[in-house]
């Protein structure tokens, strides 16, 4: 962002508050307390690819203490952690669980049962 493109940015602005307030400040600072901006691209389709499935043990990558709040409780649980594309499929996964992938993290909270299924979704069922 140059100068003339915050010049236009801030006379627009001006434009605005007069239209709307019916004065504008022309001595006082503007201050940018927020801007939103919207991408747009093209880009390939990610081919779907059915999940492969495998066993408990080499899904699972470690058990770690987690800690859960249930009915108002804070209470630290051994939790599996498993890698989501090892899950065994049609398999139920009572939670507590946590289940990584790379670009998300799931999480099984004590009370609720998770299935991997055949096309790669998640389903979890509250107990």
């Amino acid at each position: 962002m140059d100068q003339p493109a915050l010049e236009q940015i801030f006379r627009r602005f001006g434009d605005l508050h007069r239209a709307e307030y019916g004065d504008v400040f022309e001595a006082s600072p503007i201050e940018i307390v927020n801007i939103r901006v919207t991408g747009i691209a093209r880009l390939p389709k990610i081919a779907s690819q059915p999940a492969v499935g495998g066993s408990f043990s080499e899904a699972q990558v470690k058990t770690a203490r987690y800690a859960f709040r249930r009915n108002g409780v804070l209470e630290v649980m051994e939790t599996p952690f498993y890698r989501r594309h090892l899950l065994p499929l049609a398999e139920p996964i009572p939670g507590p669980a946590i289940i990584l992938q790379t670009d998300s993290t799931t999480v099984v909270p004590p009370g609720v049962t998770l299935v991997a299924e055949v096309g790669g979704n998640l389903m979890l069922t509250i107990d």
